[in-house]
C-alpha cells in the first residue's frame, strides 16, 4: 500500500474536473505573417513559417521557461513537463517528457515534484526534484536527454521555490526558498552535488522569485533577479499592493559570487532604467545579460526596452520596436527571441550586434481564457541550438499546448 504523501505536494490535478482530449497525433499549421505596424525599420517578416503542435490534450502542460533551451546540444531532442490526469505518481506529479524534433516520437524519462527546482546544462542532462517515500525526502535527480538514466544525487534542506540552475562544471545547484515559515526573509542557497554540503550565499526580505542563473563561462557567478518592494503573507500569498515591478524602486539584478556570496549590483531598473519585468539571461559567455523592462518613459516601444548590462557597465539597447517581455538568448549568444507584450502577441527573433528582427510567428494568446497568465499560456518561447526550431507554449485551443515552429533557413542571414 502506498504511503501517504506530503499535504504540501498534493495533486492539483485531482481539483482540475474532467480532462477534455483532442487529436492524438502532432498537427500541423502554416502562418503567414502580418506586416507590423509601428515595427523598428529593420524588421523583416518570415513568411511560411511551419508550426508543428507538439501536444493535444487538456493537460497541465508547459516547455518549463524559455530562458535557456531546453534542448540537448545537437538539437535532437527537448524536454516539457506535465501533469497527466490519466496516470497516478504519488507526490511525484510531473512527468517529463523528451520529443525527438522532426519525428514527434515522445518518451517519458522520469517523474517528479513539478517545475520548480528544474534546470538544464548546456550538455542536455536534466536536474529535477524527486521525492521519495522511504527517505521522506526530495532530492536533486539529472537525467540525460539522449538517454543517460536518472540518477538520485543529494537533499535540499528547504522546500525550493524557484528554477534551479547548476554549474558548468555540474558541481553546484543553486535555488530559492524562504528561510523560514514566515515569507518575510529569502535566501539563495547553494548545494554542492559532489559532497552534499548546502550554504546560504544570500538572504534578503525581496528575493522571493531570483531566477537564479549561473554565468555560463565558469565565472562562478550567479545572476539574480531582486524584486524590490515585494510582500508576502505567512501563508506564502501577495501581501500590501507593489506588484515586482511597480513602486519607488523596481526589480532589478544583482551578481552573487560562488562560494562567498559576494553581492554586485548592477545598473538596471530604477534609478538606471525601468523596473526589468523579470525576464533575464545571460549573454553567452560576454559577462553580459540581456533583459527586458517595462515599456515607458526612456524605454517605450521605439527607443528600446530590451537591454544589455554588466557589471559597473551602463545599460545598453539592443532591442526596439516592440513591447518586449518573455525573453530567450540563443546558446550562440548572437540572437534573441522576444514576444511582443501585446496581441497577437507575435515572437520576433533579432540580432544583437546588428538590432535587426523578424517576426517569425504569432502565439495567439488568449487572455479572455481563466489561467491566462499561467505558465501553460505564456510563450515562454526558445530555440534549439542549431537555430532550426523555435519551441513556445500556446492556449489557442482554449487550453496550454506546446508547439515547435522551423526557424527558415534565410532568417540567420538576413538578420546579420
Amino acid at each position: 500500500m502506498e504511503k501517504s504523501k506530503p499535504s504540501h505536494l498534493t495533486r492539483r490535478n485531482l481539483l482540475r474536473g474532467a480532462v477534455g482530449v483532442a487529436a492524438t497525433a502532432p498537427t500541423c499549421v502554416f502562418l503567414r505573417n502580418a506586416a507590423t505596424q509601428g515595427a523598428a525599420p529593420e524588421e523583416t517578416t518570415a513568411e511560411d513559417v511551419k508550426i508543428h503542435q507538439i501536444t493535444t490534450k487538456n493537460y497541465d502542460q508547459s516547455n518549463i521557461y524559455g530562458e535557456r533551451s531546453w534542448c540537448t546540444p545537437d538539437s535532437r531532442y527537448f524536454v516539457y513537463e506535465r501533469e497527466n490526469p490519466l496516470t497516478y505518481w504519488g507526490a511525484n506529479q510531473t512527468e517529463y517528457m523528451v520529443v525527438e524534433l522532426g519525428t514527434w516520437k515522445q518518451h517519458l524519462l522520469d517523474v517528479g515534484t513539478g517545475r520548480a527546482g528544474c534546470a538544464i546544462h548546456p550538455d542536455g542532462t536534466l536536474y529535477y526534484l524527486k521525492y521519495f517515500y522511504d527517505d521522506n525526502a526530495v532530492y536533486v535527480m539529472r537525467a540525460g536527454l539522449s538517454g543517460k538514466a536518472p540518477e538520485k544525487l543529494c537533499a535540499p534542506k528547504r522546500h525550493v521555490l524557484t528554477l534551479g540552475t547548476v554549474s558548468p562544471d555540474h558541481q553546484y545547484y543553486a535555488y530559492g526558498a524562504p528561510t523560514d515559515d514566515s515569507w518575510t526573509r529569502f535566501g539563495v542557497f547553494l548545494l554542492d552535488l559532489k559532497s552534499g554540503q548546502e550554504t546560504t550565499l544570500d538572504v534578503d526580505p525581496c528575493t522571493c522569485n531570483p531566477h537564479p542563473h549561473f554565468e555560463p563561462g565558469g565565472s562562478g557567478q550567479l545572476m539574480i533577479q531582486w524584486n524590490r518592494g515585494s510582500r508576502f503573507n505567512k501563508f506564502g500569498g501577495r501581501a500590501g499592493t507593489l506588484p515586482d515591478w511597480k513602486g519607488p524602486k523596481s526589480a532589478t539584478l544583482f551578481l552573487l559570487s560562488v562560494p562567498d556570496g559576494k553581492r554586485t549590483e548592477l545598473k538596471i531598473g530604477v534609478p538606471y532604467t525601468t523596473g526589468i519585468t523579470g525576464h533575464e539571461a545571460w549573454i553567452g559567455e560576454t559577462k553580459e545579460i540581456a533583459a527586458t523592462v517595462v515599456w515607458s518613459g526612456n524605454h517605450t516601444p521605439e527607443k528600446g526596452n530590451l537591454l544589455a548590462v554588466g557589471a559597473g557597465k551602463p545599460a545598453r539597447v539592443i532591442g526596439k520596436g516592440y513591447r518586449f517581455n518573455h525573453l530567450h538568448i540563443s546558446p550562440c549568444a548572437r540572437f534573441f527571441v522576444c514576444d511582443d507584450w501585446r496581441p497577437p502577441y507575435k515572437l520576433i527573433m533579432g540580432s544583437i550586434k546588428t538590432g535587426k528582427t523578424t517576426v517569425l510567428c504569432e502565439q495567439k494568446l488568449d487572455t479572455s481564457t481563466p489561467g491566462y497568465i499561467t505558465k501553460m499560456a505564456h510563450g515562454h518561447q526558445y530555440l534549439t541550438p542549431d537555430l532550426k526550431w523555435l519551441i513556445f507554449n500556446s492556449n489557442q485551443t482554449g487550453y496550454g499546448c506546446i508547439y515547435a515552429a522551423r526557424v527558415p533557413e534565410d532568417v540567420v542571414e538576413k538578420l546579420l
